[in-house]
């Protein structure tokens, strides 16, 4: 029986035909560990079997420690991060509110009626005065 991929909408399988730079990687045994990678994965009551794997690209290349020729092993603490098949009730939320509107600046009040303390307008020093002779 071919190992596939468990992520979400990931078809990669390990077969004879599959890429061979795909790597397949055994869920952590630890229980806290394996709670982060479940969360992840984000499959609604799933619970993986003795044999679940995830693909390497479910993992960003600087998670891979590839000092040994003969294996690629993640390192300690990493969390697979790259699913892009999600479907849309399974993707992260993301806020829906609309930033606050800002308030248009008011003109300060003039500083005779600050220093005064009353709440009355100010009148301009030289009113325009209209001619009623003519």
């Amino acid at each position: 029986m071919p190992t596939t991929c468990v992520a979400f909408g990931c078809n990669e399988q390990a077969n004879k035909k599959s890429d061979p730079s795909i790597t397949f990687h055994q869920l952590p045994k630890d229980p806290s560990r394996r709670k982060e990678w479940l969360a992840a994965i984000r499959r609604d009551n799933y619970t993986p079997g003795k044999q679940a794997r995830l693909c390497s690209k479910h993992f960003r290349p600087d998670d891979f420690d590839r000092t040994s020729l003969c294996y690629v092993r993640l390192r300690d603490g990493v969390v697979p991060s790259i699913f892009e098949a999600f479907p849309s009730h399974l993707q992260k939320k993301t806020s829906k509110r609309k930033p606050p509107k800002s308030r248009p600046l008011c003109d300060p009040a003039p500083q005779e009626a600050q220093d005064s303390g009353h709440s009355t307008l100010a009148v301009p020093e030289n009113p325009v005065q209209t001619n009623s002779d003519s």
